[in-house]
Formats: structure tokens, sequence, C-alpha cells
């Protein structure tokens, strides 16, 4: 079957063919092909709701949804009618500083999160929504497309994607205060990031944007070095945003390194889910059609 533009659709039970590839478009339909068909529909439609006109009241209405100022002012019984966003922006806000580089044997987390990117992308687009891309970096956005619908906006999308790769700087809680000015349409707010820097600026920062009412949803994207180290051996361990090295012995450190870096995932999933924030944490070496069934299913 083909999927427009001379791209055949990939076999759905091996999802690998496409995500191996390097061309985003296919990587992108095949995710959200495969979501789809997996019975995940509707991800992305949340519970947004916009107001929509006043009706009269009638027996057996709402009572909460009385327009009580109304009736004051009128001395007349309004219900609110609200309607069901059907489309909406869906801005894919992506970490492209120097730590989303890291690589072991393995995607780096760039390449992970560009896919997921990809994926979420094409998925939008095909329920209705309008997909938007800002890449994070060194305090700025390098790249901002804002939220559009149509075959040739999410091709764009896609090449930004693949053009795009992890930077020199850090910033990226920065870049993600710079980009607050882009969200001005209520709408979905999805962060693809490592969580390693100013982590606790970022979660702020989201919160707001939920409180602004945008459904926010972040994934974090480890390398799998970051969560499980060698038991035995010395190694370097290097800061890849500010290229600090310290030595270490790996026998005398793993468990105290785990148990820390376990400690810390539970205390970010924790907040996101207390301020209403889907998260998931995942490292590269996950199927990644799954992390995206996982991260989204809740929704």
């Amino acid at each position: 079957m083909s999927l427009g533009g001379g791209i055949t659709r990939p076999a759905l039970d091996d999802p690998e063919i496409f995500l191996a590839a390097q061309d985003l478009e296919l990587v992108g339909r095949g995710l959200a092909d495969s979501l789809v068909h997996g019975r995940h529909r509707g991800l992305l439609r949340g519970h947004g709701v916009e107001f929509h006109a006043h009706r009269q009241y009638e027996p057996g209405d709402d009572l909460r949804q009385i327009n009580w100022r109304l009736y004051a002012r009128q001395r007349k019984l309004f219900t609110k009618e609200s309607r069901r966003e059907l489309q909406r922006p869906v801005h894919i806000l992506l970490d492209t500083t120097a730590s989303m580089a890291v690589a072991h044997g393995g995607w780096s987390k760039y390449a992970y999160a560009a896919r997921i990117a990809a994926g979420l992308a094409q998925l939008a687009s095909q329920q209705g929504d309008n997909p938007g891309l800002c890449l994070l970096d060194g305090g700025r956005i390098s790249t901002a497309l804002p939220p559009r619908s149509g075959n040739t906006h999410t091709r764009a999308l896609w090449a930004e994607l693949a053009r795009a790769a992890p930077g020199r700087e850090s910033g990226v809680a920065t870049a993600l205060v710079s980009a607050r000015d882009l969200l001005r349409r209520r709408g979905f707010v999805v962060v693809l990031s490592d969580f390693l820097e100013r982590e606790e600026e970022m979660l702020d920062e989201m919160v707001l944007l939920r409180q602004q009412g945008h459904e926010v949803l972040a994934m974090q994207v480890l390398d799998p070095m970051e969560v499980c180290i060698p038991k035995k051996g010395d190694f370097d361990f290097i800061d890849p945003e500010t290229g600090e090295r310290v030595r270490l012995s790996a026998e005398s450190y793993w468990r105290e390194y785990e148990a820390a870096t376990a400690a810390w995932r539970a205390a970010l999933a924790n907040r996101c889910l207390t301020h209403g924030i889907v998260w998931h944490s995942a490292t590269t070496a996950e199927p990644m059609l799954r992390t995206m069934a996982d991260w989204l299913r809740p929704w």
C-alpha cells in the first residue's frame, strides 16, 4: 500500500525495518501507522474543550454549567455549551544540546528522540491536529516551525529533524522559557529531552504551561550507560555539556550510582504526575514503538 510520495508502507509486524531508515518521513509514517493499527487511536486527543455558546437552561441540564454571573445580570438561567477542540496545535520541543549526542553502541539520544518526534508529527497530522517544531539549543530556539496542517508542512518538519544535530552548547532550560512566547494558542506541548541540565527549571516551565491550559507531555531519553554503569573497571565520566572529566572505579560506585539515578528518575516522574504532565522515561535501548505506546497509552 502506498503512503504517498512513492513510499511503500512497511510491514507492521517488523517495525525495525522503518525505524532503521535514515529517511524520517518513512520513520514517522511507519511509527504513526503502527500505533494506529496497534489500536492506540486518539493518542493525542486529550481532554481539551473550548467554550462555544450559551443557551437557555432546560430542566435536567448540569447545574455546574450554569453561568451564574450572567444570571445575576439578567435574572435568567443560561447553560454554557462547550465543544471539543477538533484541531489543536501540537508543539514539539526537542532538545538539541550537546548531551543529546551521547551514544554507546546504538542510537544517539538525539536520533532516538528525533524519530519519536517524526512519529508524533505524523500521528498529529493524521488525527487532524497541526504539528509544529521548536529545536532548543544553547539557550535559544535554533529552529521554529509554527503549527500548520498539510503534507508539505509535515515534510518540512521531518527535513528539519533530519538536518539538525546536537550542538556544543548547553542552555535547554533557558531555550524552553524562550519558547513560551511561541505557544500562544492552547494545545499540546511535547518536550523531548534527557533532562540532565537544570531539570527543576525545565519542570517549573512545564508546570507553568500546564497552568496556562496546555496539555503537556514529556519524554526523557537517556543512554543505557547513564542508567546502569558497568560493574567493574575504571572509567572516565565526562560531562558532555562542559567537558569536565572525572575518573572513577565502577566497582566502588555502581550501586550508589544506580540507586541515585533511579531515585532521580522517580522524583521527576512523581512531580509530573502531581501536575498532570504525561511523563515517560526511556533509554535508547528500549524498543521505540513500545516506548511511544507506553508513554501515550494513559492519554
